[in-house]
């Protein structure tokens, strides 16, 4: 026989995991950009200064023009790494807004604080409209009240008070 409070823990849990898991898989796509782009550049830059200031044979010459190239190839591939990690968080942001739709409130509640309190900073800005959209009271500061009076009064001051003060 089935527990359907255990089973609803149970989807709760993999839902919170599999935001977790976006998460991080969302930062390592944006690292791919520094990972490729950083070594790139060096190279780039290793090779040209190298060709402008150490003699060297024409083969070598030759090898270091095809290694630029590359290096300037890989560079192009890590712009790529740009709109596929927003085409990924847009992506798993669409499911879990799924996923989350199908909760009851108090369950989207559990699920989103959990995910926000343990997850990293690319884990929040994957499910921050999420949280936006179904934790609104979450984030928000009630507003003041309206203070009594028209403003133009004297205030006076406590009982037993100096009105200096």
């Amino acid at each position: 026989m089935r527990d359907p409070q255990s089973e609803a823990a149970l989807r709760r849990h993999l839902l919170r995991k599999r935001m977790l898991i976006a998460g991080a898989r969302f930062g390592r796509i944006r690292g791919l950009l520094a990972g490729l782009a950083a070594p790139a550049i060096l190279c780039i830059l290793a090779i040209s200064f190298a060709l402008s200031h150490i003699r060297h044979p024409p083969w070598l010459e030759a090898l270091a023009i095809v290694m630029a190239l590359v290096a300037v190839l890989v560079l192009i591939a890590s712009l790529f790494t740009l709109p596929a990690a927003a085409w990924y968080r847009y992506r798993r942001r669409r499911e879990f807004r799924r996923d989350l739709a199908r909760l009851r409130p108090e369950e989207r509640l559990v699920v989103l604080r959990g995910v926000w309190q343990e997850g990293c900073p690319q884990t929040r800005s994957v499910i921050e409209p999420l949280v936006r959209e179904f934790w609104p009271k979450g984030k928000e500061v009630a507003p003041a009240p309206i203070p009594e009076g028209r403003g133009s009064e004297l205030a006076g001051s406590a009982p037993g008070g100096d009105p200096g003060e």
